[in-house]
């Protein structure tokens, strides 16, 4: 492990780590090592709500993903109306029918949703296995 040095005058002198942590401001702040991931976060919390911060740590990836996967646009898989075929052949005309990909996505409910469900997967299996994602 690296020393830190302070300076002094014109020497160098070593100093503990514990010094440079007096930057945080004076309230609740919540502390996670993890060694998996190689980081650290550090961030203010309200003390009545440092368990449900740190469970969402936990989870934040795991929703994220589910989030990601449930907002990519996929081509339209229903038929379309009269009226929109009318509408397409128009555009088609006007256009050319290279550019007309029709896609549809899900709405930010949807995808809020797929974030929760996540969550509550891995609160199931977490319950049932009795450890950690």
């Amino acid at each position: 492990m690296s020393k830190l040095y302070e300076r002094v005058g014109r020497r160098f002198v070593p100093v503990h780590e514990w010094r440079h942590y007096e930057v945080y401001q004076d309230g609740a702040w919540l502390t996670i090592v993890d060694p998996e991931r190689h980081t650290t976060t550090v961030k203010p919390v309200d003390p009545a709500f440092v368990e449900v911060e740190a469970a969402l740590y936990e989870v934040e990836d795991a929703m994220v993903t589910a989030m990601m996967e449930s907002a990519k646009l996929k081509p339209r898989t229903r038929d379309a109306t009269a009226k929109e075929k009318k509408a397409y052949a128009a555009y088609c005309k006007i256009m050319g029918r290279e550019v007309a990909l029709q896609l549809e996505g899900k709405s930010f409910w949807d995808i809020a949703q797929a974030g929760l469900e996540r969550i509550r997967e891995i609160i199931k299996l977490n319950r049932n296995l009795g450890n950690r994602p």
